[in-house]
């Protein structure tokens, strides 16, 4: 049996028998291999749009937020989930369209992992641990595209403990 150049999907050359065990099984191919969106157990319940990091310590997804060890983000819940639920796997969105009703934002924003509350997304950019998460495509819609956290954070006073940051974060002061 031939396959397809690009994804190596089978191809049949004789009518429909065993069409459907062919095509499951190439669906199945593309659904392994395509990471816009990964499935994962959680540490703690999250609401549908929550952007979600990769806890090392407890190895579960768990909400994000602009500070030191609850990031990079990693992408955004597509529903609302909670680990009492049993045998619950959380779809987690990493490149795409997410909507939510809530959601107020400018069209053409750029959206920023929040400071503030676990989960959260803002359009203003953080001074420190600053994540894009994406773009607002509309008042109630993002394209996620996250990209690596800036270790450069900005302050008017003198740079604080070394202790303060991980290793290889670069302070910058403000001047007047």
């Amino acid at each position: 049996m031939s396959t397809t150049e690009k994804f190596d999907l089978d191809l049949t050359d004789y009518g429909l028998t065993g069409w459907n065990g062919i095509l499951k099984g190439s669906i199945e191919a593309i659904d392994s291999f395509m990471q816009e969106r990964i499935v994962g157990s959680l540490a703690t319940a999250v609401g549908k749009g929550e952007v979600l990091y990769w806890n090392s310590t407890s190895a579960l997804y768990d909400q994000a937020k602009a500070a030191a060890g609850l990031l990079p983000a990693i992408g955004l819940a597509l529903e609302a989930g909670s680990p009492s639920t049993a045998s619950f796997d959380l779809r987690i969105l990493r490149v795409g369209l997410i909507s939510l009703p809530g959601w107020s934002l400018a069209t053409g924003a750029e959206i920023w992992l929040a400071p503030g509350t676990l989960g959260d997304i803002t359009v203003t950019k953080p001074a420190a641990f600053a994540q894009r998460i994406g773009y607002a495509t509309a008042t109630t819609q993002v394209y996620v595209d996250i990209k690596p956290p800036e270790w450069v954070h900005y302050g008017t006073g003198d740079a604080p403990t070394p202790t303060g940051y991980p290793d290889g974060i670069i302070y910058c002061k403000y001047t007047a």
